[in-house]
């Protein structure tokens, strides 16, 4: 059979890959064949392995051997295969007694074709005559025939995954065959970053498990959770005693099987799907994930909490809800516990775990199979949302000195793990030597900061009650004031970027594809940089907000004071996977996510000591705007309307509730000339960093603004003044004025917030705004309908005498 080039893998084509099951004798008949096109095949192609396990399983090879220029070349010698022990799950721990023969063929060449067939006897027993399946009529490489045969004494069920490929059945005698024989097989590229738990492969699956209640009953006799004994309930009382609540003993048994029964499986033969006995794996004080599950099951139930062994797939996780009622859909073994009527899930298997039994994460496996007496069929698992990371960075930056850019900065970084990432962090703090720890955080910000140096170790702290694992770190780095334009040497500049967040959204390579992209969830990551500026600091800070296909992104930027910055972010995806045809579009988002991160702050060093120094056009304009107020306040002063009530000829003292309306109007002014003084609207460096072209805050619309903003905030300290004088006069036109005072500046906050908002400047006035609100909403009303507004103030610029009205009686008649 021909392949085309863009077709082979290693150097080899893959000619026949045939299975065949007899069901009534448990035995798998298996034949390969494969061409060498290549001498970089020749390695691989000429070692035949065939792994089996010799407590339940016979392997017997019926033929081996190379065609090569029409001749056949035997190289079946049982003498030559290696059995071997190799044990390939030593590294997690597990030891699963699987043998390997080995078969290394001799003289081998490219353009040889290599047979061989062998046989499998025997199943496991725990299943007693159950069979069950699963195979691929696709894989990476081509293929030129897949075949598939299964002879059974009884019907089976069959159900197909990415393929329309159905079987050929026959039925005679008492026996059912099923044959499927795929020809000329392509391979399936897949694209990169898929879900992992999203297999885009021709799969078959047949079984006769009528349904997953049936072989949750089959199971459910090996995992009988047996009354403690000897030293275990020796144990279980001790905690019982130690622990008065039940919450308490939950929370002492989960850390004990975590953490003081190691992990290590025995899973020789049937050893690999039977748990062993909770007593002997808590005097042994070591078990694979079914064995710790039994354990703690065992331990809580001898406590009066109701606990169930649970099985999931821990790579697959709810796509098995698709599949057919099969014994090897698991992988895994974890705890489902019903306490105060609430289910909670554990895994036993995961070590230093911490928390309240309530707030313990889960990894989100979504599907189990609880082995229990009431178990008709899978069941949910919520997902867990605890896990979340906020990292905090604060800059203190040196003084900018045109000299030397050698001045050295300040980095403190501050790092609050939640949940599961708190439970990754402890496993990795007590298994790192902290210095190494230190070492590696220290590389990673030399790559962003020059000459950058540790200033005080690198330092931890648990919160065991909420979960949490704060570090902090300390640095000092130098050459902080770079020069970013060599056309502009007389600038300096500072800039950060968040390289943590762009580690955590991931990059499709893939971009027109078929398959969806996998997206890490959950994720929750909150960044959040303060910068301490050496004097007053100004800068245009933009705002975003994003929502894209499977995550969130937030930017806010704002001057926490005069001399501190603030810049937050957050990031968190919302699903775990999203589709093809949305990959483009979060291919472009990130982009413009990651491009657009981080800050320049910009120095003229032409304009060192501005910030001493006063914008001439700014006290210009101030002093216009002087004049044009005080001019417009004597006109004003002049207005003189009649009193509101005409019965009295002596106006009243200021009291009662005009008290605390007199207090607001003595400390106005005050307020007003220091807020006018804090935004620094005659800082002369404040004005350059809008107006001048080169710098990055360049905004001449910002800037007209801000003399806008500076020009009202001088009128209304006008205004005040004004009502100041009018107040304690108890002039007549004081409760029309102050009215119209309260209501401009509840108009002029608006304008402010809304013109802010607009620039993309993120400002917090819902202070001013309340209390705008709330002084209009009270004295407007007041000033207006008060009697005894109306009977203080009376008095007007020029005195006028008031006739009161008095009844003259009739006389008698």
């Amino acid at each position: 059979m021909a392949w085309a080039e863009d077709q082979l893998t290693s150097g080899t084509a893959y000619l026949l890959d045939d299975k065949q099951h007899h069901v009534a004798q448990q035995t798998s008949y298996f034949h390969h064949a494969y061409r060498i096109t290549h001498p970089s095949g020749v390695q691989e192609a000429s070692e035949i392995e065939v792994s089996y396990d010799p407590t339940f399983q016979q392997l017997i090879f019926h033929r081996v051997r190379i065609r090569r220029n029409g001749q056949e070349i035997d190289q079946l010698d049982p003498a030559r295969f290696r059995v071997m022990q190799r044990e390939e799950g030593k590294e997690s721990h597990l030891y699963d007694g699987t043998l390997t023969a080995l078969l290394l063929l001799e003289d081998v060449r490219a353009g040889d074709e290599i047979e061989y067939a062998y046989s499998i006897r025997g199943r496991n027993p725990l299943y007693g005559s159950h069979f069950y399946l699963r195979f691929y009529l696709r894989h990476y490489a081509p293929f030129g025939q897949i075949y598939a045969r299964i002879v059974s004494p009884r019907a089976l069920t069959t159900e197909h995954f990415n393929t329309t490929h159905k079987p050929a059945l026959k039925q005679s005698n008492g026996t059912w065959e099923y044959v499927w024989d795929a020809q000329r097989i392509k391979a399936l590229e897949v694209d990169d970053h898929v879900p992992y738990w999203y297999d885009p492969f021709d799969q078959v699956q047949v079984t006769d498990f009528a349904s997953w209640q049936v072989l949750n009953d089959l199971l459910l006799p090996h995992y009988t959770l047996a009354k403690p004994t000897g030293s275990l309930a020796a144990f279980v009382e001790r905690l019982k005693a130690t622990y008065p609540t039940p919450e308490q003993r939950l929370e002492a048994a989960l850390d004990f099987v975590q953490n003081e029964v190691r992990y290590t499986g025995l899973e020789s033969g049937i050893g690999a799907y039977k748990p062993r006995p909770a007593t002997e794996v808590f005097t042994q004080r070591f078990g694979d994930c079914k064995d710790k599950s039994l354990l703690l099951c065992s331990m809580l139930q001898a406590m009066d909490i109701e606990a169930h062994p649970a099985l999931v797939n821990s790579q697959m996780r709810q796509e098995i809800k698709t599949w057919l009622p099969l014994p090897n859909a698991f992988d895994h073994c974890v705890v489902q516990v019903r306490f105060r009527d609430q289910a909670y899930w554990y895994d036993p298997t995961i070590s230093g775990q911490q928390g309240a039994y309530d707030t313990v994460y889960f990894p989100n496996y979504r599907t189990a199979l609880v082995l229990s007496d009431n178990t008709q069929g899978l069941t949910d698992i919520p997902e867990s949302t605890n896990v979340r990371t906020e990292v905090i960075e604060e800059f203190y930056l040196p003084p900018v000195d045109a000299k030397s850019t050698e001045n050295r900065a300040g980095l403190h970084i501050t790092t609050v793990y939640h949940g599961y990432e708190a439970d990754y962090q402890r496993s990795n703090f007590t298994s790192t030597p902290l210095k190494s720890i230190e070492k590696d955080y220290l590389n990673y910000y030399a790559n962003l900061f020059d000459s950058i140096t540790v200033a005080s170790p690198l330092a931890y702290v648990e919160d065991t009650v909420h979960n949490t694992l704060t570090t902090a770190e300390h640095y000092e780095f130098f050459h902080v004031w770079q020069t970013p334009d060599s056309l502009h040497p007389e600038q300096l500049a500072f800039d950060f970027y968040p390289r943590q967040l762009t580690e955590k959204i991931p990059e499709f390579y893939s971009k027109v594809r078929t398959m969806p992209a996998g997206l890490r969830y959950p994720l929750h990551y909150q960044h959040r940089v303060k910068v301490y500026f050496p004097e007053n600091w100004s800068f245009y800070a933009s705002n975003r907000e994003m929502t894209g296909p499977g995550f969130y992104f937030k930017e806010e930027g704002r001057m926490l004071e005069d001399k501190v910055a603030l810049f937050e972010y957050e990031f968190r995806t919302t699903q775990a996977s999203i589709a093809a045809e949305e990959v483009a579009e979060f291919a472009r988002q990130r982009d413009e996510l990651v491009n657009n991160l981080g800050y320049t702050f910009t120095y003229n060093t032409e304009a060192v000591g501005a910030a001493s120094r006063y914008n001439g056009w700014a006290i210009g304009l101030a002093l216009v705007v002087v004049v044009l107020s005080g001019w417009c306040m004597l006109r004003v002063y002049r207005y003189d309307p009649a009193p509101g009530i005409s019965y009295t000829t002596e106006a009243l003292p200021i009291g009662g509730w005009l008290i605390l309306p007199a207090i607001g109007l003595v400390i106005g002014p005050f307020k007003a000339l220091l807020t006018f003084f804090s935004n620094g609207y005659f800082n002369a460096l404040s004005w350059q960093s809008f107006t001048d072209s080169t710098l990055t805050t360049y905004n001449p619309a910002l800037a007209a603004f801000w003399a806008l903003e500076m020009s009202l905030n001088i009128f209304f300290f006008c205004a005040v003044l004004l009502l100041l004088v009018l107040f304690f006069q108890r002039r007549t036109s004081l409760p029309k004025l102050i009215s119209l005072y309260y209501l401009s500046s509840l108009g002029f906050i608006l304008l402010d917030y809304a013109a802010t908002a607009a620039f993309g400047a993120s400002v917090d006035m819902t202070n001013q705004i309340l209390t705008a609100v709330l002084s209009a909403a009270i004295w407007v009303p007041y000033f207006n309908f008060s009697e005894r507004v109306q009977e203080t103030f009376l008095k007007r610029s020029t005195p006028r005498a008031y006739h009161t009205l008095v009844e003259t009686p009739t006389s008698a008649r």
